[in-house]
């Protein structure tokens, strides 16, 4: 096999192996960590703004007397765990998608093209 990179020709692109744990673990502490470990800056940030914002929305729900006040409490009370759900669930299979992008720039699927990851993206 030649080792040598022709012009014209895109560098291979080597993707290191994640732990599903950690992302996991992560997540489970704080929202969107799990994905800045991954490397999915914009996944992460976006799942903490949004976890943060929610809490703000609570606060600013419970300080002030805003019509449906208990209905709006409620709702964003239990917006909390589905965003840590979301999130859980998101930052395991992404790792589980590194992880397969990973073994096949190593060879370990010959059927398999390695791709650059695009976060964001919707996946075939």
């Amino acid at each position: 096999m030649d080792s040598y990179i022709h012009a014209g020709e895109p560098a291979p692109v080597m993707i290191r192996k994640r732990s599903k744990a950690a992302a996991v673990l992560l997540s489970l502490i704080l929202p969107g960590t799990g994905h800045l470990y991954l490397g999915e800056l914009p996944r992460g940030l976006a799942f903490m703004v949004l976890l943060i914002s929610n809490i703000v929305m609570l606060v600013f729900a419970g300080m002030n007397d805003i019509p449906l006040k208990v209905l709006a409490i409620v709702f964003l009370s239990l917006l909390i765990p589905v965003i840590y759900v979301v999130t859980l669930f998101d930052s395991l299979h992404q790792a589980e998608y590194i992880n397969r992008q990973s073994q096949a720039a190593a060879g370990a699927y010959p059927g398999m093209h390695p791709q650059p990851h695009q976060p964001f993206s919707v996946r075939r």
